[in-house]
């Protein structure tokens, strides 16, 4: 080693211990990623059940509107009422008349919703909700398989909530 103040040559490592360095910061990152992964499905596998039963209680009011809406559905005067308490529905239907005939075509396979609302892990039904920030919209699949999908233009307490938009799937 020289006298000179720029030692800085002689502190660099070289060769294979520079490569261990690199591999050692590596191995750790790679460490705590998997730690962290564990710790996050842990916590996510103990809590799933409490997110799903909260997440179908703040459907529970959305379900009941649903209900209404496919027992609506079901009657000419009942889609009549329908369309008309919900002019928002405008949007995707140039007339009544054209909702009254579409309509027509989904009774066949439009069953009465349970009372009790299905579970979410069952695969018959989808909930999603802005947060008072944008639609809300219930999906669910009726026992012979029909689809029935809604959507409204806030949550279930917004004022003057409206129906939007439905689909019906056979």
């Amino acid at each position: 080693m020289d006298n000179s103040w720029d030692n800085s040559a002689a502190s660099t490592p070289k060769g294979p211990g520079k490569f261990r360095g690199a591999l050692v910061t590596a191995a750790v990152i790679a460490l705590s990623l998997v730690a962290f992964g564990a710790v996050w499905g842990l916590w996510f596998s103990n809590n799933q059940a409490r997110l799903l039963d909260a997440e179908r209680e703040r459907a529970r009011p959305d379900w009941a509107s649903a209900a209404l809406i496919v027992e609506g559905l079901r009657t000419e005067a009942g889609t009549r009422a329908l369309f008309q308490a919900n002019p928002k529905l405008g949007a995707h239907f140039r007339s009544e008349q054209e909702f009254l005939e579409v309509a027509a075509r989904w009774r066949p396979s439009l069953e009465p919703l349970p009372r009790e609302l299905p579970r979410a892990e069952d695969q018959v039904f989808g909930h999603r909700h802005g947060f008072g920030l944008g639609p809300t919209i219930l999906s669910y699949r009726m026992p012979k398989g029909s689809w029935i999908t809604l959507q409204w233009d806030g949550p279930y307490d917004a004022p003057a909530r409206q129906l939007t938009q439905i689909e019906c799937a056979p």
